[in-house]
């Protein structure tokens, strides 16, 4: 994981927000190395946060959902982008504090597909509410989550973990 700040944070908004598809490669060869450091298990597969409609739109595109794709199958593990949905739509969570993230986040998701063990992939995690849910989520329908892994984390991140 690296910091969200700089050069990397720019990759980031340019992939998503940019359309420059050029950058997922990068993107998602970062996300392999790390998945590929957890000695994951034979049957556990890699998931994503999923994406809101909305956001989609605007984007014309799903950007961490390829990302997490590609770096699954650099990695050779199974990508599932049918096990958690969105259960309903989230508020943006930029300049919300820790407590109004984790209302934010609260029933967002929904199991659609059991399988046994997954990891959970995202982009960026800040104060890691989204992960948190989407991990309660997860294990309430009896799904173990083997890890959660991001690309990068914002300087705020420790701060959230304290």
């Amino acid at each position: 994981m690296s910091r969200y700040q700089d050069l990397v944070r720019e990759l980031v908004i340019r992939h998503k927000d940019h359309h420059f598809i050029g950058i997922r490669k990068f993107l998602s060869q970062s996300l392999s190395l790390g998945i590929k450091l957890l000695d994951l298990p034979q049957d556990c597969q890699i998931i994503s946060i999923p994406t809101a409609q909305k956001e989609i739109r605007k984007r014309f595109d799903d950007p961490v959902r390829y990302m997490v794709s590609d770096a699954a199958c650099m990695v050779k593990k199974n990508y599932n982008k049918n096990i958690l949905k969105l259960n309903r739509s989230k508020r943006d969570q930029v300049g919300l504090n820790h407590n109004e993230r984790e209302i934010n986040m609260t029933d967002v998701f929904r199991v659609n597909q059991i399988v046994k063990q997954v990891i959970v992939c995202d982009d960026v995690v800040t104060s890691g509410a989204t992960l948190r849910a989407a991990t309660r989520t997860l294990n309430e329908a009896g799904i173990e989550v083997f890890a959660n892994i991001c690309v990068a984390n914002t300087p705020k991140t420790l701060q959230y973990l304290k």
